[in-house]
């Protein structure tokens, strides 16, 4: 079941815990599996899926799909647009970590990612990971993962905070909530880059994974 709401705003920076280090295979480098997400989330704003099996992916999907949050796509879309990177992409960026222990059914995983590929943009193939080891109870307790059964959203900023939070499938605001977190992050981002700023990322985030 849905382990939590989302909050109605986005998390104070200053109280926010950092999104760990996971390590994985990506569907750019599927026999690699050494590419890590902090390299992928710092200096962008994230939109990350962590989910465990078809259920909670489409669980995700509620929360982050154009067809099922046509707010976020059109936001997605503006910022590509207006202040889209090098590569043509969005500062904005949505990302996906298929956690999976069970080394069959990550075996099973790898075997399809010649048909998951298909579905994703080439240019998005970096943003999916596939993370066999190192999430731990605990890592799960701090970040509100209590059902490993289910699907999280985690909105990180570019510090690779964690700035806002969902579960389970989106229920009544929430996909709102995520699109307003997303503008005030975005305004955030502005204002940093119009004062100058830009902070490193922190150095102490755990690493997770392998």
């Amino acid at each position: 079941g849905k382990s939590f709401l989302s909050p109605a705003r986005i998390f104070r920076a200053d109280k926010s815990l950092y999104f760990p280090n996971m390590v994985g295979s990506t569907l750019a480098s599927p026999s690699a599996p050494s590419a890590n997400t902090t390299s992928v989330l710092h200096d962008r704003i994230s939109i990350v899926s962590v989910y465990s099996g078809r259920w909670a992916e489409l669980q995700t999907q509620s929360f982050t799909s154009a067809k099922n949050n046509p707010g976020l796509a059109a936001l997605l879309l503006q910022q590509q647009e207006e202040e889209g990177t090098p590569d043509g992409s969005s500062m904005v960026q949505k990302v996906e970590i298929n956690v999976e222990p069970d080394w069959m059914k990550a075996l099973i995983v790898r075997i399809f990612m010649g048909g998951i590929r298909k579905q994703r943009q080439a240019e998005d193939w970096r943003r999916y990971f596939l993370v066999r080891r190192g999430v731990s109870e605990e890592m799960r307790e701090a970040m509100g993962m209590a059902n490993s059964k289910v699907g999280y959203v985690y909105l990180v900023d570019w510090l690779c905070r964690i700035r806002w939070a969902g579960s389970a499938d989106a229920e009544g605001s929430e996909k709102e909530g995520l699109v307003a977190g997303v503008q005030r992050l975005v305004e955030g981002w502005r204002k940093e880059r119009e004062e100058g700023g830009k902070a490193p990322v922190q150095k102490s985030v755990a690493k997770v994974g392998g």
